[in-house]
């Protein structure tokens, strides 16, 4: 007679899974942090009066640092700080390196205009370079680095007179029979000109120059229609 040979067979337990509990959703708003902020609206900006003025709204409990109460009566000009009025010393450093790059242009463009066709006759082509180079290196840049306003002021438009000297240069360059290409000449017009639009937008902007206004035009008179 065979003899049965016990053997353990593990059966696995069920594990019971949790069921998640729905929350009501007024109990997640209760639990989120409410912030308010208190604004009072004067009676005469509530709608159907008049359209709604930023200034005009009142800040109770905002930080005073955050706040710009001239931010729209007031813009900041580019070229100034507007809590002192001086000019900032990035802006200083940005046309001070337009001015002196503007000088470099122009020298090397004339030594590689001369070095195509090398000649006595061809040294013409250093005239324009060798009287800007100098101006705006020794003369305007110490006036566009010193941060005065009248300093600024002049030395951007030394420059803006500077560039429109050298354009002239070039343009004869271009008119006139010269043993280099016309196409670096006509080039050199246009860095000029941008080089002026640059120095004059930064007059402008940084107030150092007001353009006079214009006066106002007469208004046509008013001819009520029949109909």
């Amino acid at each position: 007679m065979i003899e049965a040979i016990p053997i353990d067979v593990a059966v696995p337990v069920p594990v019971p899974v949790p069921v998640p509990v729905p929350v009501p959703v007024d109990d997640i708003i209760e639990a989120i942090p409410q912030v308010n902020i208190d604004i009072d609206i004067p009676p005469a900006l509530l709608p159907g009066t008049r359209p709604l003025s930023a200034p005009d709204f009142v800040f109770d409990n905002l930080n005073p640092d955050m706040a710009v109460p001239d931010a729209f009566t007031h813009p900041p000009t580019i070229l100034t700080d507007p809590a002192t009025g001086v000019l900032t010393d990035g802006i200083i450093l940005a046309i001070t390196q337009e001015n002196i790059g503007l000088g470099a242009v122009f020298l090397i463009e004339a030594a590689y205009s001369f070095s195509l066709k090398p000649s006595l006759a061809h040294a013409k082509v250093f005239i324009g370079a060798l009287f800007a180079a100098p101006v705006l290196f020794l003369f305007t840049n110490p006036l566009l680095s010193s941060g005065d306003r009248q300093g600024v002021t002049l030395g951007l438009e030394a420059a803006m007179a500077t560039s429109v000297f050298v354009a002239l240069t070039y343009l004869l360059r271009t008119l006139f029979p010269s043993p280099s290409s016309k196409e670096v000449p006509a080039f050199g017009i246009l860095v000029c000109f941008a080089g002026f639009s640059s120095f004059a937008q930064n007059l402008l902007q940084s107030e150092l120059v007001v353009l006079p206004s214009l006066p106002g035009l007469p208004s046509l008179p008013h001819i009520p229609l029949p109909f």
